[in-house]
């Protein structure tokens, strides 16, 4: 069992897993508890990109996809801690790196640079996690 013995890379998996649970739970419940304040932003937002029709449909799908990242990786987390398999982990690493994928290509179509290039730190570490949880 890992708590018996943990080592330090079985560590770091446990902890990527509750950074990016942390991350995506936060943001996908906000944006569930505030959904009309969220969507009206992102409407606003998208007001002058090819998006502007789809953007409350494009909410949603992050939405989703944010909670589901964050659910995969804090039940990943147990599931890694208590039976050492880290198939979940690994799949919450991949929804995260998705989730993270389209808000830096939203960024970038509303020409919002300076948020994108901002997204690119979150999205690098999401791949230097998704190395550490495979390995």
């Amino acid at each position: 069992m890992l708590l018996s013995s943990p080592d330090f890379y079985s560590l770091l998996k446990v902890f990527v897993g509750l950074v990016f649970s942390a991350l995506f739970l936060q943001s996908g419940f906000d944006k569930v508890i505030d959904f009309k304040g969220n969507r009206a932003w992102v409407i606003s937002y998208f007001e002058k990109s090819p998006f502007r029709s789809l953007s409350s449909l494009l909410f949603i799908l992050l939405t989703i996809t944010e909670i589901a990242a964050g659910l995969a990786c804090l039940f990943g987390v147990g599931l890694y801690v208590f039976a050492q398999a880290a198939w979940l982990l690994q799949g919450g690493i991949a929804l995260s790196s998705l989730a993270l994928l389209f808000v830096f290509t939203g960024q970038r179509i509303a020409k919002d640079y300076t948020s994108a290039a901002n997204t690119i730190a979150y999205l690098a570490a999401a791949m230097l996690a998704w190395f550490i949880v495979a390995n």
